[in-house]
């Protein structure tokens, strides 16, 4: 966090160099808020990026385990008929 100049009480010709100083502080405040802002924009774009490729690996398997899942539940109900029968 930038520290800006204080107001002191001098001359009307001191105000205005005090002004400018502080205006220039400011832009400066700024122009580092900018290149800041768009760093975390860039990491913030790979970072979704990233959780979207995990979203559709993680969609991958499930889809894979739910088919198991039906796979598993026709052959325990081919088995209990089997049983059954038997």
């Amino acid at each position: 966090m930038p520290a800006f100049t204080k107001k002191k009480t001098d001359a009307a010709a001191n105000q205005t160099l005090l002004q400018q100083q502080q205006i220039a502080e400011l832009q400066t405040a700024a122009s580092q808020n900018a290149a800041h802002i768009k760093e975390l924009a860039e990491q913030l774009q790979t970072t979704v990026a990233a959780l979207e490729d995990a979203a559709l690996i993680g969609q991958r398997k499930l889809r894979w385990v739910v088919l198991f899942c039906l796979v598993a539940t026709a052959l325990s109900a081919l088995a209990l008929y089997v049983a059954l029968l038997a």
